[in-house]
């Protein structure tokens, strides 16, 4: 492990290369029968199988992370649930794991499970609400990031051009970000058949003829995809 990060010179670079590692070299598998819904599988067996559940990868990040001098520390979360109720204590209402690096300056959040997701990115599931942070000597209570309207976006621009003999050309180009990313990061990883069928569906058209169609994450670092189809009709 400490291969991969010789050449990083800060904590945030070696960060980003281990997230990168955990999301190239494992996959989640859900775990929720008996015990194995409340421990995680240690991060020595994640290693050695390349799976796990969310406790048992977030608990594997934060074993790479401390070998690399990072401290950093357990979620409890409820994905999609209301958030914690401060003045109830109750593991009902808790469905997930993920993983915090704290910091004065700036702290950062790790969804562990998804193998696409930017470093720092958790998801709109997990977004805005109060968690239980495992600490040393019990938990406290810290909220998520929460992203802003002007986060979640579409932006949508087309183009239109009319031959003399009425064929028309029709380029579209859209961007996605943050929650409208997570709406679209399916066709992001589809296979292109699976892709040029849902483009052509997608347009009311007759005789429409698909001409090209492109979904690209240009900035892995950020939770934004760009997408470019030209139709012919």
């Amino acid at each position: 492990m400490q291969g991969l990060i010789k050449d990083a010179k800060t904590d945030k670079e070696k960060m980003q290369i281990l997230y990168q590692h955990l999301q190239q070299n494992t996959r989640y598998v859900s775990v929720q029968l008996g015990i194995g819904g409340f421990k995680p599988i240690l991060a020595e067996k994640v290693a050695q199988v390349n799976y796990g559940d969310c406790k048992a990868l977030s608990n594997y990040m934060k074993a790479l992370l401390k070998e690399a001098g990072i401290n950093s520390n357990l979620v409890v979360i409820g994905n999609g649930r209301p958030e914690l109720n401060k003045s109830y204590s109750s593991i009902g209402q808790a469905n997930h794991m993920i993983l915090v690096v704290p910091n004065s300056k700036d702290t950062t959040f790790l969804e562990c499970t998804s193998q696409n997701y930017p470093m720092g990115y958790i998801g709109y599931d997990n977004a805005d609400r109060n968690v239980l942070m495992v600490i040393e000597n019990g938990g406290q209570l810290i909220r998520t990031p929460k992203y802003r309207s002007l986060d979640n976006y579409q932006v949508r621009k087309t183009r239109i051009q009319l031959a003399e003999d009425g064929i028309a050309t029709i380029n579209v180009k859209s961007t996605y970000g943050s929650a409208q990313y997570e709406d679209n990061l399916s066709n992001l990883l589809s296979e292109p058949t699976e892709l040029r069928k849902v483009a052509l569906q997608s347009i009311d058209f007759p005789d429409t003829e698909l001409q090209q169609i492109k979904f690209e994450q240009t900035d892995k670092k950020l939770p934004i995809i760009n997408e470019e189809i030209t139709y012919k009709t």
